[in-house]
């Protein structure tokens, strides 16, 4: 008869990626967003999105693993991951409250699985937390935590995508004929104050997107346009902030 007693604790059915795993898709976000092609969006309802290409933080992922086959599982799973920590530690700013949601909500079925294995939980619960103090450490920027606070007392709508496509042709009823000219339509989609209904939405929640939206056509003056002034705009937000911080005030809580 085997004697399983002093086994030490299965890992193979362990939910989410490995610590080690877990900090290369850290590092690897980082030097993506640093180049700024990935970053992390706050939505009114404290959801968090990836906004850059998925496929191409897998193929960071995949040559920072050193593996030849593409990563695109591992990649997805880190960002899940990622998504519903920063969605819950936004509002919350604990981390121990993350790790007690998540517990609770999202891996109770593990839980219950190791119910009589002290070990297991104990070592499952550090882990969490763990990456917990990972994402907040390297992932969540003072911007956010400042967007979060923001939410707070927000009254006014805010943006909550902005999404575009090429129109080449449209037909002019005037003068009775298709009118060749590209250009852009923009579509802002935003959610007033009164839109407000839950205090994070995670990724695994389901739900109606209650955003409203308006179109506006653009070429590339109109571009022009909107990149200046809201540069503009990103520049006088940043003094801003400098100023709050000279002041003793920090960004990050």
């Amino acid at each position: 008869m085997t004697d399983t007693a002093k086994r030490p604790p299965s890992t193979s059915n362990v939910p989410g990626l490995s610590v080690a795993d877990f900090d290369v898709c850290v590092e690897t976000f980082v030097k993506l967003r640093e180049a700024n092609k990935i970053s992390l969006f706050l939505t009114r309802n404290s959801t968090v999105r990836v906004i850059g290409d998925r496929n191409q933080f897998a193929i960071a992922l995949t040559n920072s693993l050193g593996l030849d086959e593409l990563q695109t599982d591992k990649a997805n799973e880190f960002l899940g991951e990622l998504r519903s920590i920063a969605s819950i530690f936004l509002p919350s700013r604990n981390a121990e409250e993350v790790v007690t949601y998540l517990e609770k909500y999202q891996f109770e079925t593990y839980l219950k699985q190791v119910s009589k294995d002290a070990e297991a939980k104990a070592s499952f619960h550090a882990t969490l937390r763990r990456k917990v103090d990972t994402v907040v450490a390297k992932l969540l920027s003072s911007t956010l935590l400042e967007r979060a606070k923001r939410f707070v007392s927000a009254a006014g709508p805010t943006l909550e995508e902005l999404d575009c496509e090429i129109v080449s042709q449209r037909h002019s009823w005037g003068d009775e004929e298709d009118v060749i000219s590209p250009f852009l339509r923009l579509r802002l989609r935003y959610s007033e104050g009164a839109d407000f209904r839950f205090p994070f939405r995670l990724p695994w929640m389901t739900g109606t997107n209650d955003a409203k939206s308006f179109e506006l056509e653009c070429d590339e003056t109109d571009i022009d346009l909107l990149v200046s002034r809201l540069l503009e705009a990103k520049k006088f937000l940043s003094e801003a902030l400098s100023a709050k911080v000279k002041a003793g005030e920090a960004p990050r809580a």
